[in-house]
């Protein structure tokens, strides 16, 4: 029997091959070890590649878009630069390093309220 039906293509499944969701699973399972390396100073960007990890490796079971994973990414990758800035104010540095590391960390909280609570308002007035 033939199916006459258009099949219709889910927005939320992933369009590209599986085993590039392992290749970045591993990438950033090695990126969160290498954060606690003695002396590496690179553990303020636990957060940010312990999460990215966690949405490789569910992407690469599910193969699907995991919708919380995609919002909570700005605000996890904030806190790097929140803590750049106010190691740069301890510390005292340029100008142009507290000027880029605000202006950065300004932008993903912006980003994170826009998709946090002002998109899903706008939608919900639709």
């Amino acid at each position: 029997m033939v199916d006459t039906e258009a099949k219709v293509k889910d927005p939320n499944k992933q369009q590209y091959p599986n085993w590039l969701n392992w290749v970045g699973a591993v990438l950033f399972v090695a990126m969160t070890v290498g954060a606690f390396m003695p002396d590496s100073g690179n553990w303020r960007y636990f957060p940010f590649t312990a999460l990215m990890a966690f949405i490789f490796i569910k992407k690469g079971i599910e193969q699907r878009r995991w919708d919380l994973g995609d919002k909570l990414v700005m605000p996890v990758l904030c806190f790097p630069f929140v803590i750049e800035f106010i190691l740069g104010i301890v510390n005292k540095s340029d100008a142009s390093t507290l000027w880029t590391n605000g202006g950065v960390a300004l932008l993903c909280i912006l980003v994170s309220a826009n998709e946090l609570y002002f998109k899903p308002r706008r939608k919900m007035n639709k």
